[in-house]
């Protein structure tokens, strides 16, 4: 099947789950991943800002993150560019004062004006990957942009790549191409998969 078959076969795959269902298998996910070791460990925590009806949401993973302490950074995209940087947010008073700009695609993100922060070495980095798809051997597949691959590719033993998606988007392959990237770990309401190395 192709990438773009498989994404709307996926996306159909999700308008059958409630929006009670969605929330309820979110907050399985959160409670899976603030319970976690990688949680526990993690001095920096990179992961994104959800869409509700395509994605587990990553709110109260967020506000946990601010409230405990941890660096904590969100994606954006820069309109004319297409690069996606990470921004900190841990000088806002809320996370409703993150998504302060609308990208052409649709949805909002913080402003260009937030400080950059990279997975450096010296810290240990978490980062949360969302995806239209995984499969069991944790790789991923995502909207087409190639954001996410360009932003993984380079990293090394510091960080931990965690993929969070409801079960159903779980398909036992995926079309893989050379420039796409694979996560560590996928988390979903019913299990944790593991990359084999």
């Amino acid at each position: 099947m192709t990438k773009q078959l498989l994404r709307k076969s996926i996306r159909e795959n999700l308008k059958t789950i409630s929006c009670k269902k969605k929330q309820d298998f979110s907050t399985v996910i959160a409670g899976k991943i603030l319970s976690s070791k990688f949680w526990e460990d993690a001095d920096v925590i990179f992961l994104f800002i959800s869409m509700p009806a395509r994605e587990p949401s990553t709110s109260s993973i967020i506000s946990h993150s601010l409230s405990s302490g941890k660096i904590t950074a969100v994606p954006r995209i820069d309109p004319h560019s297409g690069i996606m940087t990470f921004k900190t947010i841990n000088d806002l008073l809320s996370p409703d004062e993150v998504l302060v700009e609308k990208h052409p695609f649709g949805f909002y993100q913080p402003g260009a004006a937030l400080p950059d922060i990279y997975p450096e070495k010296s810290r240990r980095n978490l980062i949360i990957v969302p995806g239209v798809a995984f499969s069991p051997d944790c790789q991923r597949l995502g909207n087409g942009g190639g954001f996410y691959d360009r932003f993984l590719s380079p990293l090394k033993d510091n960080s931990i790549t965690i993929g969070i998606c409801f079960q159903v988007q779980i398909a036992s392959e995926l079309p893989v191409e050379k420039y796409d990237v694979s996560v560590m770990k996928v988390c979903t309401e019913s299990n944790w998969y593991f990359k084999q190395f």
